[in-house]
Protein backbone atom coordinates (compact mmCIF):
# COMPACT_ATOMS: atom_id res chain seq x y z
CA UNK A 1 0.00 0.00 0.00
CA UNK A 2 2.76 2.48 0.95
CA UNK A 3 4.65 1.43 -2.18
CA UNK A 4 1.60 2.28 -4.34
CA UNK A 5 1.19 5.69 -2.66
CA UNK A 6 4.89 6.43 -3.26
CA UNK A 7 4.65 5.50 -6.97
CA UNK A 8 1.40 7.47 -7.28
CA UNK A 9 2.97 10.61 -5.79
CA UNK A 10 6.08 10.14 -7.93
CA UNK A 11 3.94 9.87 -11.08
CA UNK A 12 1.91 12.95 -10.14
CA UNK A 13 5.01 15.02 -9.42
CA UNK A 14 6.61 14.04 -12.74
CA UNK A 15 3.39 14.57 -14.69
CA UNK A 16 2.94 18.05 -13.23
CA UNK A 17 6.42 19.29 -14.22
CA UNK A 18 6.40 21.88 -16.99
CA UNK A 19 9.12 22.45 -19.50
CA UNK A 20 10.00 26.08 -18.70
CA UNK A 21 12.17 26.30 -21.82
CA UNK A 22 9.12 26.13 -24.08
CA UNK A 23 7.81 29.33 -22.49
CA UNK A 24 10.73 31.47 -23.78
CA UNK A 25 10.22 33.41 -26.99
CA UNK A 26 12.72 33.02 -29.83
CA UNK A 27 13.05 36.81 -29.71
CA UNK A 28 15.55 37.78 -27.00
CA UNK A 29 14.06 39.35 -23.89
CA UNK A 30 16.06 41.74 -21.68
CA UNK A 31 15.46 42.97 -18.14
CA UNK A 32 17.37 45.70 -16.33
CA UNK A 33 19.09 44.41 -13.17
CA UNK A 34 21.43 47.17 -11.99
CA UNK A 35 23.85 49.96 -12.78
CA UNK A 36 26.65 50.75 -10.33
CA UNK A 37 27.86 53.01 -8.91
CA UNK A 38 24.94 55.45 -8.84
CA UNK A 39 27.27 58.47 -8.92
CA UNK A 40 30.67 58.89 -10.60
CA UNK A 41 33.29 61.50 -11.43
CA UNK A 42 33.83 61.76 -15.18
CA UNK A 43 36.78 59.82 -16.68
CA UNK A 44 37.76 58.43 -13.28
CA UNK A 45 35.34 55.60 -12.59
CA UNK A 46 33.94 52.67 -14.52
CA UNK A 47 30.20 51.98 -14.52
CA UNK A 48 28.92 48.39 -14.58
CA UNK A 49 25.57 47.69 -16.17
CA UNK A 50 23.93 44.29 -15.47
CA UNK A 51 21.10 43.00 -17.62
CA UNK A 52 19.23 39.69 -17.58
CA UNK A 53 18.59 37.93 -20.89
CA UNK A 54 16.29 35.10 -22.02
CA UNK A 55 16.28 33.56 -25.49
CA UNK A 56 14.08 30.63 -26.50
CA UNK A 57 16.25 29.26 -29.31
CA UNK A 58 19.65 30.10 -27.81
CA UNK A 59 21.00 32.11 -30.73
CA UNK A 60 21.93 35.18 -28.71
CA UNK A 61 25.61 36.04 -29.08
CA UNK A 62 28.14 35.80 -31.87
CA UNK A 63 31.67 34.42 -32.28
CA UNK A 64 32.62 36.82 -35.09
CA UNK A 65 34.49 39.70 -33.36
CA UNK A 66 33.37 42.14 -36.09
CA UNK A 67 29.65 41.59 -35.43
CA UNK A 68 28.07 43.90 -32.87
CA UNK A 69 24.86 42.64 -31.28
CA UNK A 70 24.34 44.69 -28.11
CA UNK A 71 23.48 48.37 -28.38
CA UNK A 72 23.55 50.92 -25.56
CA UNK A 73 22.35 54.47 -26.17
CA UNK A 74 23.15 57.38 -23.88
CA UNK A 75 19.84 59.24 -23.76
CA UNK A 76 21.52 62.58 -23.02
CA UNK A 77 22.96 62.88 -26.53
CA UNK A 78 21.65 59.77 -28.37
CA UNK A 79 25.17 58.39 -28.87
CA UNK A 80 24.98 54.63 -29.43
CA UNK A 81 27.74 52.36 -28.15
CA UNK A 82 28.06 48.90 -29.74
CA UNK A 83 29.24 45.72 -28.06
CA UNK A 84 29.57 42.05 -28.96
CA UNK A 85 27.93 39.45 -26.76
CA UNK A 86 29.96 36.25 -27.25
CA UNK A 87 28.06 33.23 -28.55
CA UNK A 88 26.21 31.68 -25.61
CA UNK A 89 25.23 28.29 -27.10
CA UNK A 90 26.51 26.18 -30.01
CA UNK A 91 25.13 26.69 -33.53
CA UNK A 92 22.05 24.60 -34.19
CA UNK A 93 21.51 23.69 -30.54
CA UNK A 94 18.03 25.33 -30.32
CA UNK A 95 17.99 25.43 -26.51
CA UNK A 96 16.51 28.05 -24.23
CA UNK A 97 19.10 30.16 -22.45
CA UNK A 98 18.98 32.77 -19.72
CA UNK A 99 21.51 34.55 -17.57
CA UNK A 100 23.07 37.91 -16.76
CA UNK A 101 25.41 40.05 -18.81
CA UNK A 102 27.79 42.56 -17.23
CA UNK A 103 28.81 45.47 -19.41
CA UNK A 104 31.50 47.95 -18.39
CA UNK A 105 30.94 51.51 -19.54
CA UNK A 106 34.25 53.38 -19.65
CA UNK A 107 35.10 57.06 -19.97
CA UNK A 108 31.70 58.52 -19.23
CA UNK A 109 31.68 62.30 -19.05
CA UNK A 110 29.46 65.32 -18.66
CA UNK A 111 28.24 66.29 -22.13
CA UNK A 112 26.61 69.63 -21.32
CA UNK A 113 27.80 72.82 -19.70
CA UNK A 114 26.88 71.85 -16.13
CA UNK A 115 28.93 70.47 -13.27
CA UNK A 116 26.88 67.27 -13.14
CA UNK A 117 24.29 65.42 -15.20
CA UNK A 118 21.93 62.52 -14.86
CA UNK A 119 22.39 59.79 -17.47
CA UNK A 120 20.01 57.00 -18.47
CA UNK A 121 20.94 54.31 -20.98
CA UNK A 122 18.68 52.41 -23.40
CA UNK A 123 19.72 48.84 -24.20
CA UNK A 124 18.68 46.28 -26.82
CA UNK A 125 20.20 43.18 -28.44
CA UNK A 126 19.91 41.39 -31.79
CA UNK A 127 20.31 37.60 -32.04
CA UNK A 128 21.90 35.62 -34.88
CA UNK A 129 18.48 35.25 -36.60
CA UNK A 130 18.10 39.04 -36.66
CA UNK A 131 15.44 39.16 -33.93
CA UNK A 132 15.59 42.46 -32.05
CA UNK A 133 14.95 42.28 -28.30
CA UNK A 134 12.79 44.63 -26.33
CA UNK A 135 14.46 47.93 -25.43
CA UNK A 136 15.06 48.52 -21.73
CA UNK A 137 16.25 51.56 -19.78
CA UNK A 138 18.75 51.72 -16.96
CA UNK A 139 18.08 53.55 -13.77
CA UNK A 140 19.69 57.02 -13.71
CA UNK A 141 23.27 57.66 -12.64
CA UNK A 142 24.90 61.00 -11.83
CA UNK A 143 28.08 62.01 -13.64
CA UNK A 144 30.04 64.92 -12.14
CA UNK A 145 32.83 67.03 -13.60
CA UNK A 146 36.35 66.39 -12.38
CA UNK A 147 37.85 69.74 -11.36
CA UNK A 148 41.36 68.37 -10.88
CA UNK A 149 42.24 69.01 -14.53
CA UNK A 150 40.98 72.61 -14.61
CA UNK A 151 43.22 75.60 -14.01
CA UNK A 152 41.41 78.67 -12.78
CA UNK A 153 42.84 82.16 -13.36
CA UNK A 154 44.43 83.71 -10.30
CA UNK A 155 43.73 87.30 -11.34
CA UNK A 156 40.45 88.71 -12.59
CA UNK A 157 40.08 89.63 -16.24
CA UNK A 158 40.10 93.33 -16.99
Amino acid sequence: MIKNIFYGLLFLSLASCKDDESEFSNTPHLEFVSITPASITEFQEEVTLVIKYKDGDGDLGENDPDVKNLFITDQRNNVEYTYRVPQLSPNGSNISIEGNLEIDLNSLSVVGLTSSETAIFSIYAIDRSGNKSNTINSSPITISVSYTHLTLPTTPYV
